[in-house]
């Protein structure tokens, strides 16, 4: 094989290992949506980050691998990643990162619903719910710092 072959070759094994972990980054930013399910604002902020972080992931990928030179075979490498990442690696790493997340996540729901529950129970014992303790807080308060004569 000639050398200038070789090279490219090797550049678009680097390319192509770009397109995976593009395809990883991918998935990480649609795991973190399924998960936090945020608004059209807060989408917007998200695909900007997302976008602006895979460019500086491909500009480090074509700096790294030929100096940025386009050529046919970098579109191709990218996209054979991305390819290969979705075919073999992408439902493994998602149901992977979902049981890890939940794992995480599910104590700390059962520590929210319990506090929710705890303050619906002290609040329906009070009929005027937060008003009556934030009275009581401000009447006490006032008994500490105000001076009588």
């Amino acid at each position: 094989m000639s050398n200038l072959v070789l090279e490219q070759f090797y550049i678009f094994l680097k390319l192509t290992l770009g397109g995976i972990f593009i395809g990883f980054i991918y998935d990480l930013y649609r795991l973190f949506r399924y998960f936090i399910n945020p608004k059209k604002i807060a989408t917007i902020i998200g695909d900007t980050i997302f976008f602006i972080l895979v460019s500086i992931i491909v500009l480090f990928f074509l700096f790294y691998s030929n100096w940025a030179e386009l050529r046919w075979y970098v579109f191709l490498g990218f996209l054979v990643g991305g390819i290969l990442y979705k075919i073999f690696l992408s439902d493994i790493i998602v149901k992977v990162f979902r049981k890890i997340i939940f794992i995480i996540l599910f104590p700390l729901k059962k520590v929210i619903n319990i506090n929710k529950r705890f303050t619906k129970k002290i609040l329906k014992k009070n009929k005027n719910g937060y008003r009556r303790i934030i009275g009581k807080i401000k009447s006490k308060s006032k008994c500490i710092f105000i001076k009588k004569d």
